[in-house]
């Protein structure tokens, strides 16, 4: 789905990309398209964390739907305020540069995929940093 189309359609989910998938650890890590994108994740949360921290996100224990490396997904607000109504994201800034947050998902209640639609991103798309994805 073209990111200019899906935002429009849906500009309050968080579009993120997809760093690494281990199925045998049952892990993903993901970091957000662009600094908006975090900007809304901390909205979203409730403002628990600062936009100046390592932003990549680590999930263990997934085991949802498969998901591809490198490839971007959406995120809808209501799973971000599950994680926080059941305290289940962890503040990983002593321990990494890279990762922010670790999710941890084996005490996680909600039946929703976390990932929702993929979105490709066109040489349309001008981020914040002034360049193109392709």
């Amino acid at each position: 789905m073209n990111y200019n189309y899906y935002k429009g359609k849906y500009p309050y989910d968080i579009l993120v990309y997809i760093e690494e998938y281990n199925i045998e650890d049952k892990s993903v890590l993901f970091d957000f398209l662009d600094f908006g994108e975090y900007t809304s994740f901390i909205e979203v949360s409730g403002s628990l964390f600062e936009d100046n921290q390592a932003s990549m996100v680590l999930l263990k224990n997934y085991s949802q739907k498969r998901v591809q490396e490198n490839t971007i997904y959406a995120i809808k607000p209501p799973i971000i305020q599950s994680w926080v109504s059941q305290e289940i994201i962890e503040n990983e800034t002593e321990n990494s540069f890279l990762i922010g947050y670790s999710i941890d998902l084996e005490k996680y209640s909600n039946e929703e995929n976390i990932f929702g639609a993929s979105v490709s991103i066109g040489k349309q798309f001008d981020g914040l940093s002034g360049s193109s994805i392709s």
